[in-house]
């Protein structure tokens, strides 16, 4: 399960609220006969607390996936259906219903449980593919159609202000699909580009991220070397909403990277609407003029 700090909350702060709510959580322990109704309610104490916590540091979409709204009404409606059962039976409890109840708030633990314990290890996992060396940039999907190189061949050091610092590509989901679409358009080159630059990332991905080795080969003639450069995909999180408009969703996850980074992301593009929805979201932006010819080489 993939979750992404709001602005301004580090990975750590949040992986470390995420490991408290779970040490409380355990502390809901199976009660005696008579006290499943007391077990319930403390549950139902530890989601309130919890959501609490994480309001500020989760968007609610996210939050709803964590702590599901549905299974904390199914548990209030079973209090009170053991509330009224008690009643009728004048204040005896039924073992039957007990251990129904009891067996719900059991199973609803455990799946808060796990679904918190993955969370812990989906940021744990985004730290460590964000530890890699490198500026991190995010393409939009034009510069992959119009940039005067292929992607292989792409050198956007120059264009970063970059000498031989490594660069690390991050391509959002929303990107590629886009990429996947072009592939039936109109013009060849946006069909061939949009192929050959989904056929390119499928290929660096299974091969471990590598798209260029550093090359200093360069300064033997008074040139300027370059860094390595890998690339890696940032997949939506399960459940995750796209936004209506693309060029939005591949900003948001621009902001996302740079949240889980901890860093700044350089966003990439051609187009001044993708540039100024980049500035407004505290991305650096950096806007190519140069266009592409018709046929690709």
């Amino acid at each position: 399960m993939l979750i992404t700090p709001l602005p301004g909350v580090s990975l750590k702060d949040l992986s470390n609220t995420l490991g408290q709510l779970r040490n409380y959580l355990s502390r809901v322990h199976v009660t005696g006969p008579g006290r499943a109704t007391e077990r319930a309610q403390q549950y139902l104490e530890w989601v309130n607390e919890a959501r609490r916590m994480l309001r500020t540091q989760l968007r609610p979409a996210e939050l709803e996936q964590l702590l599901p709204t549905q299974e904390y009404e199914l548990t209030l409606s079973a209090i009170a259906s053991s509330a009224s059962v008690s009643v009728a039976s004048h204040g005896n409890p039924d073992l039957a219903n007990e251990r129904l109840l009891n067996g719900l708030v059991s199973t609803q633990i455990d799946q808060r449980s796990d679904a918190l314990q993955q969370a812990i290890d989906s940021l744990d996992a985004a730290a460590r593919q964000f530890e890699r060396a490198g500026v991190l940039v995010v393409l939009d999907t034009g510069v992959f159609l119009r940039h005067p190189q292929k992607l292989e061949e792409m050198d956007l050091a120059p264009v970063l202000g970059l000498r031989d610092e490594p660069i690390h590509i991050v391509v959002p989901m929303p990107v590629v699909d886009q990429l996947d679409g072009l592939k039936q358009h109109h013009k060849q080159h946006n069909r061939w580009r949009a192929g050959y630059s989904t056929a390119v990332i499928e290929r660096v991905l299974r091969q471990g991220g590598l798209l260029r080795e550093e090359d200093y080969s360069a300064l033997t003639e008074g040139g300027i070397p370059r860094g390595r450069v890998t690339l890696d995909v940032l997949l939506d999180p399960p459940g995750h909403v796209r936004l209506p408009i693309t060029d939005d969703e591949i900003v948001d996850r621009a902001v996302a990277v740079k949240v889980l980074a901890g860093r700044d992301v350089r966003l990439v593009t051609y187009d001044t609407g993708m540039a100024m929805r980049g500035n407004v979201a505290g991305l650096v932006v950096v806007k190519l003029e140069q266009e592409l010819g018709e046929e690709p080489k």
